[in-house]
């Protein structure tokens, strides 16, 4: 699959082993190849389901909805203390809305999912998602919009020109430790697009103070501290594994946590999303 070779055409793979031994292979069939993956690929995420997530301690879960073909998937993404993340669940909603997410929510709380020590929720943006999470935990969850997201959701308003400064000013503002100077310079930014980018502006200001809850914890340096779960396809990319061509999901192995070398002003450098290790959240 990940060489972009699909179950029916499975020959173009394989080795030439002589017309003997071809004549003999009947279990390699492409009808046979593609029930064995299916039957395969169900019972592992069967497991997955049903596994508890109890035993684990998960300081930040990801929610996200992913487009599979006709296909959209609520999906959660859970990250352990020292930064290693973890699929939780996954269900299929025609529509990212509130009954699908509110299902991925109970579900995880069934499996033993425990907020008593606080939660952080990196979302999309999504309301359903943020109705969900309140409903099942209340004030023990802290959400934190996806700063990748609202980025991309204010620049595609604006002129490819003028996309630069505006991305420069978001990134310095979330970088700013100091909750409530980021919140004014956001907020002056949202103020200086009103005349010419409206769009902008108001896409800026919806949902603007979720954006700043890691800085509002207390994480002294929350551009840091968020650096690494973008690196994970999930909220920050767009070639998800079964997500388009196989051909082109080259990216598959940055979801591993390692380092990876930064440079100053790069896309997601200041204002992406992701931890070098999971930031011990004060309530």
């Amino acid at each position: 699959m990940l060489a972009g070779i699909s179950t029916r055409k499975y020959p173009l793979a394989l080795e030439p082993v002589g017309e003997a031994v071809e004549r003999q292979a009947t279990s390699t069939s492409k009808l046979a190849v593609s029930r064995r993956f299916v039957t395969a690929t169900a019972e592992r995420l069967a497991e997955l389901c049903a596994r508890p997530v109890d035993e684990t301690r998960w300081p930040i879960v990801m929610l996200d909805g992913v487009h599979l073909g006709e296909h959209l998937l609520a999906v959660a993404l859970g990250v352990t203390d020292d930064g290693t993340k973890v699929p939780l669940g996954v269900v299929e909603g025609s529509t990212e809305h509130a009954a699908a997410c509110g299902r991925l929510v109970a579900d995880l709380v069934d499996r033993g999912l425990d907020a008593e020590r606080g939660i952080l929720f990196v979302i999309d943006g999504g309301k359903a998602l943020s109705k969900a999470i309140r409903a099942a935990f209340g004030d023990q969850a802290l959400i934190h919009r996806c700063r990748r997201h609202k980025e991309r959701n204010v620049i595609g308003y604006l002129p490819e020109a003028e996309r630069p400064l505006i991305e420069r000013k978001l990134r310095a503002a979330w970088a700013n430790p100091d909750a409530d100077a980021a919140q004014r310079e956001l907020e002056a930014l949202a103020r200086a697009l009103d005349t010419k980018r409206p769009g902008a502006a108001a896409s800026l200001r919806e949902g603007l103070a979720h954006t700043l809850t890691v800085n509002r914890r207390g994480v002294a340096h929350p551009e840091c501290a968020l650096q690494r779960l973008r690196a994970h396809p999930v909220l920050a990319r767009g070639d998800q594994p079964g997500r388009g061509h196989p051909r082109r999901q080259r990216g598959l192995g940055r979801i591993q946590d390692r380092p990876r070398k930064r440079t100053p002003g790069a896309p997601g450098s200041a204002g992406a999303v992701g931890p070098d290790r999971s930031p011990t959240l004060r309530r």
